[in-house]
């Protein structure tokens, strides 16, 4: 894990950390460079076909487009984001609402990300929720974040 992230989730998140440590590698993707100098995950799938999951040109401009065309009323209380990838959209949605949750409900790509992309600045941020764990985990610490 990039020492940064480690430190931000000792610092922060030391649950989450704990989580991660205890998740097994992924093998089944790759980190790949994309035109504009940016990375992107690619999944392989069990016939061996490449699925990028973020733009293989630039993936930035592609979270900032999707960012701007789906919150373009009011910076929104609460917004929910299932999934994280590389933390393009993280970073697109964060200064648009006033709390973001992010559903890490994959913890070995989470890992995989942290060992490969410097996202330490998402985990130190007041305003980003991180839910993660079984899936009565997950409803717990979003039936506490409703309710508060």
């Amino acid at each position: 894990m990039i020492s940064a992230n480690e430190d931000a989730l000792r610092l922060v998140h030391p649950i989450l950390l704990s989580a991660l440590q205890s998740s097994t590698c992924l093998t089944n993707v790759e980190m790949l460079d994309t035109r504009r100098g940016s990375k992107t995950i690619v999944w392989i799938d069990r016939e061996g076909q490449r699925k990028f999951l973020h733009s293989q040109i630039d993936p930035i401009a592609e979270a900032n487009k999707v960012a701007a065309t789906h919150l373009t009323h009011d910076r929104p209380r609460r917004v929910l984001l299932i999934g994280h990838g590389a933390g393009y959209i993280v970073r697109a949605v964060e200064p648009r609402a006033l709390e973001l949750w992010v559903l890490a409900a994959n913890l070995p790509l989470l890992l995989f990300v942290c060992d490969h992309i410097d996202i330490s600045d998402l985990f130190l941020k007041p305003n980003i929720r991180w839910l993660f764990g079984s899936p009565s985990e997950i409803h717990s610490q979003l039936t506490a974040l409703l309710s508060s």
